[in-house]
């Protein structure tokens, strides 16, 4: 690996604004991704609101001492559809992945 330049960037890696020329890309990493598509893709973003708001959901059921019946297959059905979203998101961060690096 090289040394950190003036800019503080490594060798390895390509800087904003600078051609490929001379430089490798780097691979972003999923988090820099989400914020990418969080910015520019309506779907990811409705994606990400809705697992959040299950999230928040499956906290308030987790917080309860006992669950109905009907708490418990809420509790199920949000499970399995924060693992739809998720399973999405990271679909959606693969092919942001391949078309950009």
């Amino acid at each position: 690996m090289g040394t950190p330049g003036v800019l503080g960037y490594n060798r390895n890696v390509r800087p904003p604004g600078r051609t490929t020329s001379g430089w490798r890309w780097r691979m972003l990493k999923d988090e820099e991704i989400r914020d990418i598509l969080l910015r520019e893709s309506a779907e990811f973003r409705d994606l990400y609101e809705e697992h959040q708001r299950l999230e928040r959901r499956l906290q308030e059921l987790m917080e309860k001492r006992y669950l109905t019946p009907d708490e418990e297959e809420e509790e199920r059905q949000i499970k399995k559809r924060k693992l739809f979203i998720k399973d999405r998101m990271y679909a959606l961060i693969a092919t942001y992945r391949r078309k950009h690096t």
